[in-house]
């Protein structure tokens, strides 16, 4: 686990767009997001590691007494328990976004409130 520069979201944008399918996304989200993060700072990016390979990414967000991790992904169950508890020690709560695919993988959500999203099929 490592939390990384907001100026150095490109890893962590990879990560996260090859963990959820969209590998060419990375870096219009990279450049997306750094514009956008440059000046706020109730924001970590978070990134998880097997070895020296990136594993996962998580954006955590500041949010009342505890946070939020609404944009992440991994690659692996293993690095987003570790993304999650990460998160989840960083305040007293934390709300979790849920897609179908972390669901399907065994992930279970944890005692905090959840949000369960999936993408639109046009």
């Amino acid at each position: 686990m490592e939390q990384i520069s907001r100026l150095h979201l490109g890893p962590w944008a990879e990560a996260l767009t090859q963990a959820r399918g969209t590998p060419g996304w990375g870096s219009w989200l990279a450049r997306h997001l750094g514009a956008r993060l440059e000046t706020e700072r109730g924001y970590l990016p978070l990134l998880a590691y097997q070895g020296d390979e990136v594993v996962g990414a998580l954006l955590w967000q500041a949010q009342g007494p505890g946070g939020a991790a609404l944009l992440w992904g991994t690659r692996h169950a293993e690095a987003a328990h570790a993304l999650l508890h990460t998160a989840a020690g960083l305040g007293r709560s934390l709300l979790v976004a849920w897609g179908p695919d972390d669901l399907a993988a065994g992930l279970q959500p944890p005692e905090h409130e959840a949000v369960i999203f999936s993408r639109l099929q046009m």
